[in-house]
């Protein structure tokens, strides 16, 4: 979640002005291929084509969807939009990640206004459990240059996907990771400067990849790990 939206923020402070004429909308829902309405989704329209010019000219949209899962957005001008939805802390996969055929939409001068259905698949969601019974996380991170614990996978597109923050109490974190089901993929561990250990107890290096496919139907395994320590 955390790469969304840093991506979003980034695009929203390089493209700051809206074009000229810009009087169309897109609007819709975003719904579960269980045919459930999603509230809470984050909807992203990114303008594809025409490529504007110069860094004043705003290519990116965003807005939450209601209770109902509706949504709508506004001021925009004529071209083709790619439509991505990212649903927090849930296991609905995000099209724009996993190579799923986001939805594109045009509008032009005749057309100027747009419904769609954003429909999403359900993916695996992987709990990833960082026990820290001595608090080393909490005691340097943001404060101890280096301190920093990357949990993620590549996606199907070749970015990067950062687990999501699900929970955390006194003793450590849950973290969530949504992977498409019957999908190969490679959870990555990296911490120049955390020490970790896996479930056996055995020490884990900086760089650890952990393998894992869930199948439709398989509850999926959940990950633990353990902060033992820190420093170089």
């Amino acid at each position: 979640m955390k790469r969304f939206l840093i991506l979003w923020v980034c695009l929203l402070c390089s493209t700051a002005r809206t074009q000229p004429n810009a009087t169309g909308s897109i609007s819709g829902t975003v719904t579960g291929e269980d045919g459930s309405r999603i509230a809470g989704a984050r909807v992203g329209l990114l303008l594809q084509s025409p490529q504007p010019h110069g860094k004043a000219v705003r290519t990116f949209w965003d807005t939450v969807t209601a209770t109902d899962g509706s949504f709508g957005v506004s001021g925009l001008s004529a071209g083709t939009y790619r439509i991505c939805a990212e649903v927090p802390n849930g296991a609905w996969l995000n099209p724009c990640d996993w190579g799923l055929s986001p939805q594109a939409v045009s509008l032009t001068a005749s057309v100027a206004d747009a419904q769609v259905t954003v429909l999403l698949k359900k993916g695996a969601a992987v709990s990833i459990r960082v026990d820290d019974p001595n608090h080393v996380l909490t005691q340097n991170e943001g404060k101890t240059p280096g301190a920093d614990l990357l949990i993620g996978t590549g996606t199907a597109i070749f970015s990067f996907r950062s687990a999501s923050l699900a929970s955390q109490d006194a003793t450590g974190r849950n973290y969530q990771l949504v992977i498409p089901f019957n999908y190969p993929a490679t959870v990555v561990v990296r911490s120049p400067f955390f020490q970790l250990t896996d479930a056996n107890g055995i020490s884990l290096p900086s760089g650890t990849t952990i393998p894992i496919t869930v199948f439709p139907g398989q509850i999926p395994t959940a990950i633990r790990l353990t902060v033992t320590g820190g420093g170089h």
